[in-house]
């Protein structure tokens, strides 16, 4: 059935990104998620990860690889049991994407109880509408508001502005990359990490790579950081085998935040925006097989 699954929606992706498909694109697409959310178990989630790294042809400084790296790293990351157990039909991957296929997506997520949202490319503010107009592809863009639903549960990660150069990033340690973390229940994974999620009121939390008018580094990400800082939380807490552990995507920003604003001298300061002042959304969660005894 997985299998099915993943069939079907790579088959209504062919469509989607086909200009002159896009209005059967749209049924297909919608089509598929009606199937699958039919056989589907738990809380529905969509997760939208758009990325543009530039055009290569535009040169070393124009194209952003760093992007890509982050993209495959958030799939991965999601997929996992400490980020949640997303499942590989609820992930969405948009690289450089036409302006109808982000929206096309973002009425998919609409629909979903939980939307996770992740821009990774260039932004600009426009004085002219007061708005800041993400870069979506070469020719495209849209304002950073449209990527909000309303009276949706939503986190919207804008690690946008990057630039190779434009950060001075200190050297660090890897040790959290490559470190072994505990072996986690993937089923509790998901299970618990739904049931926080379905805890927390509707509201869209924002959290965002740098100030207005700062640049955000490419190669040692603030994306990057929010995986890493979730990775170091796993690897200092001890084993339990009857609790499960969330950490919400505010407490992973505080961590991140820290780190990326000490390494470049205070020159990127990430910041988080929502409108309540409870405890947000889950980021990442320990969970184990329970025993028995």
């Amino acid at each position: 059935m997985k299998n099915f699954k993943l069939s079907l929606l790579r088959a209504s992706q062919i469509f989607v990104n086909r200009n002159y498909l896009k209005g059967l694109g749209a049924l297909f697409l919608k089509a598929s998620q009606l199937f699958i959310n039919r056989h589907h178990q738990g809380i529905k989630r969509v997760a939208l990860l758009i990325g543009h790294p530039g055009s290569i042809n535009e040169g070393s400084d124009g194209y952003l690889g760093g992007i890509l790296k982050d993209l495959d790293a958030y799939r991965e990351f999601l997929q996992s049991p400490l980020g949640g157990k997303w499942q590989e039909y609820e992930i969405f991957t948009l690289q450089s994407p036409p302006r109808y296929v982000v929206d096309m997506h973002l009425t998919l997520a609409s629909t979903a109880d939980y939307a996770f949202v992740v821009f990774l490319a260039d932004g600009v503010h426009a004085p002219a509408v007061d708005a800041t107009m993400l870069k979506i592809n070469d020719k495209q863009t849209m304002p950073e508001h449209e990527l909000v639903i309303p009276g949706a549960r939503q986190t919207i990660i804008l690690d946008y502005c990057r630039k190779k150069q434009s950060v001075q990033i200190e050297d660090e340690s890897d040790s959290a990359e490559n470190a072994p973390l505990l072996t986690l229940d993937h089923v509790n994974s998901r299970k618990f990490f739904d049931k926080v999620i379905m805890k927390c009121d509707p509201e869209t939390v924002i959290a965002r790579s740098s100030q207005h008018g700062q640049y955000a580094c490419d190669t040692r990400s603030y994306s990057s950081q929010l995986i890493r800082q979730s990775k170091n939380f796993a690897l200092n807490l001890k084993y339990d085998t009857y609790g499960y552990y969330p950490l919400s995507i505010a407490q992973v920003h505080v961590r991140a935040a820290s780190v990326v604003r000490t390494q470049s001298n205070r020159q990127q300061i990430p910041v988080l925006e929502r409108a309540k002042t409870n405890d947000t959304f889950p980021f990442c969660i320990l969970a184990w097989k329970f025993s028995d005894s």
